[in-house]
């Protein structure tokens, strides 16, 4: 019983790459309703899998890592910026948010 449990709780090792295996762990301690672990591994599986998506970052590097993450924050925001801007008709111009990074 306790063999069992424990090859379970360790099938995360045998995946490929380490974004599935944060997923992975993501997913278990969400099913044990351990929601603070299950976030953080959750969210570095996807600041994992976007260094991955990027030959040239290492995602075990935390420098690459936080690169990646603020590159993808910087991205969005003006991806947000730009659709408001179009829902709204409004002209293109300096926006009145700001970023701290």
């Amino acid at each position: 019983m306790f063999r069992e449990r424990l090859a379970e709780r360790l099938e995360w090792v045998d995946l490929d790459k380490l974004s599935k295996q944060q997923a992975k762990l993501a997913r278990q301690y969400l099913d044990r309703r351990d929601y603070v672990r299950a976030a953080l591994f959750g969210w570095e599986s996807l600041v994992t899998q976007e260094c991955e998506r990027d030959e040239e970052l290492d995602p075990k590097v935390y420098k690459d890592r936080e690169a990646q993450t603020r590159k993808k924050i910087v991205d969005n925001w003006i991806l947000e910026e730009e659709q408001t801007r179009e829902q709204e008709k409004l002209p293109a111009k300096t926006s009145t948010k700001y970023v701290t990074l």
